[in-house]
């Protein structure tokens, strides 16, 4: 996982995957985002830890991204696996809960489905349930070791028939 809270990301691209992983990257906490539509837009890219490129032309994606692999960033193009250091995921959030899904670019759709599925597995009022972590803060307080704090959670979550 790429820290979206502190790292600089470049989304570069066009259409409605662009707005698409745009909308994608906020939801998931990016705080520092640059959205391009063409390479001519970039001065210099290295001032982004990350560089994503959405539907642009192949010719294209191999130009920005060796110009930002020079730039010694990170680097993704949306379905063109050899231009990835790292593949998207599909996530399901629940407040502070993050459940990521990928198949390391092999195929996107089927990661949709899983992602589809924990969905509902996990519905909404797990963004409340992870409010256990105040009772782990409790328990390491009564210090409670690792493995006995692991348990009591574990105990916690069956008591309260959330799996």
């Amino acid at each position: 996982m790429i820290n979206l809270e502190t790292s600089k990301i470049l989304l570069i691209g066009q259409g409605a995957k662009l707005h698409a992983r745009e909308a994608k990257l906020n939801e998931l906490g990016a705080s520092n985002l640059d959205i391009k539509y063409q390479m001519s837009d970039v001065r210099d890219f290295s001032v982004y830890d990350v560089v994503m490129v959405v539907d642009l032309p192949e010719e294209q994606c191999a130009k920005i991204y060796k110009a930002a692999k020079a730039a010694h960033c990170m680097v993704n193009v949306e379905d063109n696996k050899k231009y990835c250091d790292f593949f998207f995921q599909s996530f399901v959030r629940r407040g502070k809960l993050l459940i990521s899904i990928s198949t390391n670019g092999s195929s996107p759709g089927t990661a949709k489905i899983i992602r589809d599925k924990i969905n509902d597995i996990f519905p909404p009022e797990w963004e409340q349930y992870i409010d256990v972590a105040a009772k782990r803060a409790q328990w390491k307080q009564l210090g409670k070791s690792y493995d006995e704090v692991n348990e009591l959670t574990k105990q916690y979550v069956a008591d309260k028939n959330w799996l």
